[in-house]
């Protein structure tokens, strides 16, 4: 039994002994199809036969939890405030949501979280035909926003985030690292920057939107700098 539950274990990417998400795992990532699929092929492989009608109870076990998201906590303590501040800094600015949740648990969040009306376009995992890193999910939100992966900042904390990013050729990648992505492994799967929070977005929004232009990076264990130029040399440290 220990071994088959080690085994579902890394198929599934969760760390018992840290009881962590690993960074590129279909959990902390992936589409609910792909953690479906996932999880059925193991418990299918490794019961040898012994479990039937994996698929449907897999299923049923998932339609069973209702809105999982609809109590979570957001990451920022005003989000409402903070997304409405980012629209007043920035005159023009399209605010969109590109998460791999299907749309039932992400219209749940929108509507708890009370940010509605500050999200101008959003798509969700089983409403693409392939998922993050794909670029396809944000080549569809630009469509839909009018305007090219150039004019686009990708902020995310997984490496499906900074992944899509780097795959449309977003005009900015942010890694951000509330959720199960390092430092490092963002930034060598797409990320140009590396914060600790969104709340350090704005400071990184001001420094592009100021004329200055990425020329490097520099990491170091915990966080990353991003150093800009315009002419002479600058640096932000976050």
């Amino acid at each position: 039994v220990e071994k088959y539950i080690a085994h579902f274990h890394h198929e599934i990417g969760w760390d018992p002994a840290r009881e962590v998400l690993l960074p590129s795992s279909f959990l902390s990532s992936g589409t609910w199809e792909q953690i479906l699929d996932k999880t059925v092929n193991s418990l299918e492989e490794y019961s040898k036969g012994l479990l039937v009608d994996v698929r449907e109870k897999v299923e049923n076990w998932n339609d069973s939890l209702g809105d999982t998201h609809a109590n979570d906590e957001t990451l920022v303590e005003d989000l409402p405030g903070f997304l409405s501040d980012l629209r007043q800094q920035h005159s023009g600015i399209i605010i969109a949501i590109c998460t791999s949740d299907n749309r039932r648990p992400t219209n749940a969040c929108i509507t708890n979280w009370k940010i509605g009306e500050h999200i101008d376009f959003s798509i969700c995992g089983d409403e693409v035909p392939e998922g993050k890193p794909s670029a396809k999910p944000l080549l569809e939100l630009c469509k839909q926003a009018k305007v090219t992966p150039e004019d686009c900042v990708v902020v995310g904390d997984t490496c499906a985030d900074t992944g899509m990013g780097r795959n449309a050729n977003a005009g900015m990648v942010v890694g951000v690292l509330t959720g199960t992505g390092t430092s490092d492994y963002l930034l060598d799967h797409g990320a140009d920057i590396v914060i600790p929070s969104v709340e350090h977005l704005p400071r990184v929004l001001l420094a592009s939107s100021s004329g200055m232009r990425k020329v490097r990076r520099n990491s170091s264990s915990e966080l990353t700098a991003l150093t800009w130029t315009s002419g002479s040399e600058e640096s932000e440290q976050f």
